[in-house]
């Protein structure tokens, strides 16, 4: 394999795997559960401290 091949597959590897990554975060992001309540007192405890 030449040099110019090399570099051609992994940028192309390297950009397959940030893709991904970034589908996974996403997709952990979106079904994460976030309640009102946990926001509120986050909220609440900010302000009153």
């Amino acid at each position: 394999m030449s040099l110019k091949t090399i570099k051609y597959f992994s940028t192309l590897i390297v950009a397959v795997v940030a893709v991904l990554a970034a589908w996974w975060l996403w997709n952990y992001y979106m079904q994460s559960p976030w309640t009102r309540d946990g926001k509120i007192r986050a909220l609440s405890s900010r302000i009153a401290a």
